[in-house]
């Protein structure tokens, strides 16, 4: 039996929060997701009311329990990939927008960023007033 990689994953806005699994090869992998959902949502349902403290169900609890139904009883395991992120400002205009954490990285190059982005800032700011 073949194996294949897959991505299961919550999203929400800018939250994006994916989960590789290696398994057993499908032919349509959100068919197959899809068709576990009702599962996962009345397992979700059940944690909640047998809960001490219970709280409300939305996407994020299903998917956690897809999760859990594809490794326990389909036969997939997570992949654990090594990851590097940047997060920050999407319009770099000074250094307080590089963050502290990539300002070291970043440093090299900042002022040329901040002149780019103003250039085109100002560039744009004369088209609108035209």
């Amino acid at each position: 039996m073949s194996r294949s990689l897959y991505i299961v994953s919550y999203s929400w806005y800018e939250e994006y929060s994916p989960t590789i699994l290696e398994g057993p090869t499908v032919g349509d992998w959100k068919s197959y997701c899809d068709a576990l959902i009702p599962q996962a949502a009345l397992i979700a349902i059940e944690k909640q009311k047998t809960n001490k403290y219970p709280s409300w169900i939305g996407w994020i609890e299903i998917v956690d329990e897809l999760i859990n139904i594809l490794i326990t009883e389909n036969g997939y395991e997570r992949v654990n990939l090594s990851n590097t992120d940047y997060w920050g400002s999407s319009i770099i205009r000074d250094e307080l927008d590089s963050t502290n954490e990539n300002i070291s990285v970043i440093a090299p190059v900042l002022q040329q960023i901040v002149d780019h982005n103003k250039w085109v800032e100002d560039k744009l700011d004369k088209e609108y007033e035209e």
